[in-house]
């Protein structure tokens, strides 16, 4: 039981808990033990004059002759309002975000996510970490999800966080300020332009081509830029704005590689005469990436292939990377991503992979990720605890 010698905050706790509440009015505070008689006479002058008003019902019991104030009951809030020059929070709200239910920014189903922001701010609370009131913040927030839709929409308009930033909202920081808020709404609001929900935010936003700072698209194999022919080496980068520029000369392979050190030692060590075409997805490949090995994808004959990580985030970027290819006619297939590799070089994990989702069903991992998902116990292999090898020679 919580008790009061500051009338002040009794009634600040009494109204912040009606507006918690959503309005219940049976809420009752406590009187605590005074520390001189002048606090208390403050207190019980004040607490004399809100009962007056109709503000608060006081209880007073006898003891000892004596008459103290037992509890004290809300009874009607607009008195305590008006002694603490406090606007509600209901009222605050419906006055932030009226004029953003008109604005024509936002798109035409986002009322439902509107209602929901009112209902928490109404009783003082945060929604998607945007503090009550914050209209200015959830109007930007609504420029930016409409921005991220006309970058998936249309490439060109990929960036990195900044300029998308600026652009959007005219703040280079607002994108990494309130990446949360902005997905959550954006996920809501378009939910059949995500394709698997499961990604985590920069990952999202990577596949609508906006990253931090796009890196250049690593490339190895026989070469050519416009047409000129690239002089032999173990791999070049290209700037990806640029990479449509990039042709390949009849490689017997191609081959997509998660981590950049089994990328530099494939190209290396595997690749020295640059018969196949080795892309670096940079983990988690973007969208500047993907469209660069579709592309390339699409100009070649050979067999496509991917190497990556036996573990939850590697399977999920072999399923991006295959839905990509698949979406231009080209089949991709696990390159040293087997059970048979998995059960020689595989190590004991506590982070398990779980049943493959939706967006697995037929893929060419499909059934290896099940198996280890009920693996007892459950086995995880970095792919630079492998030595590179050709896929070609597989057989």
């Amino acid at each position: 039981m919580k008790q009061y010698t500051d009338i002040d905050r009794l009634v600040d706790e009494m109204l912040n808990r009606l507006e918690s509440k959503g309005g219940s009015t049976r809420l009752f505070s406590y009187p605590g033990t005074f520390s001189s008689t002048a606090e208390e006479d403050a207190f019980m002058a004040r607490l004399d004059i809100l009962e007056r008003e109709g503000a608060l019902i006081v209880k007073r019991v006898r003891r000892d002759g004596v008459h103290l104030v037992q509890h004290v009951r809300l009874a009607d809030p607009a008195p305590l309002y008006a002694y603490r020059r406090r606007t509600p929070a209901k009222v605050l709200s419906r006055g932030a975000l009226g004029p953003l239910r008109i604005a024509r920014i936002f798109p035409g189903n986002i009322k439902e996510i509107i209602d929901e922001i009112d209902a928490a701010w109404s009783r003082g609370v945060a929604w998607g970490g945007l503090q009550p009131g914050r209209a200015a913040e959830l109007s930007n927030a609504v420029k930016a999800v409409e921005a991220l839709r006309g970058a998936q929409l249309d490439p060109t308009l990929a960036a990195d966080y900044r300029t998308f930033s600026r652009r959007a909202v005219g703040d280079t920081k607002f994108l990494e300020k309130r990446m949360g808020l902005i997905l959550s709404i954006y996920r809501r609001v378009y939910p059949d332009s995500v394709a698997d929900p499961e990604l985590d935010d920069k990952k999202f936003l990577a596949t609508l081509g906006i990253q931090r700072l796009p890196q250049p698209i690593l490339l190895g194999g026989r070469l050519a830029v416009d047409g000129q022919v690239i002089p032999a080496m173990p791999y070049v980068g290209v700037a990806p704005d640029h990479a449509h520029r990039i042709s390949v000369d009849g490689p017997t392979y191609l081959l997509t590689v998660e981590n950049y050190a089994s990328f530099v030692r494939h190209c290396r060590e595997v690749n020295q005469s640059g018969n196949g075409l080795v892309i670096y997805t940079g983990g988690f490949p973007g969208r500047q990436i993907l469209q660069a090995t579709t592309a390339l994808a699409s100009s070649t004959r050979c067999p496509v292939f991917h190497w990556g990580d036996l573990d939850r985030g590697g399977l999920r970027i072999f399923t991006h990377l295959e839905r990509a290819l698949r979406g231009v006619g080209r089949d991709l297939w696990p390159h040293l991503m087997n059970s048979d590799v998995l059960a020689a070089y595989g190590t004991a994990s506590t982070h398990s992979v779980g049943q493959p989702p939706a967006v697995a069903s037929g893929s060419a991992i499909e059934d290896l990720w099940r198996l280890m998902a009920e693996a007892d116990p459950e086995l995880n292999l970095e792919q630079e605890a492998l030595d590179p090898v050709s896929p070609v020679n597989l057989g």
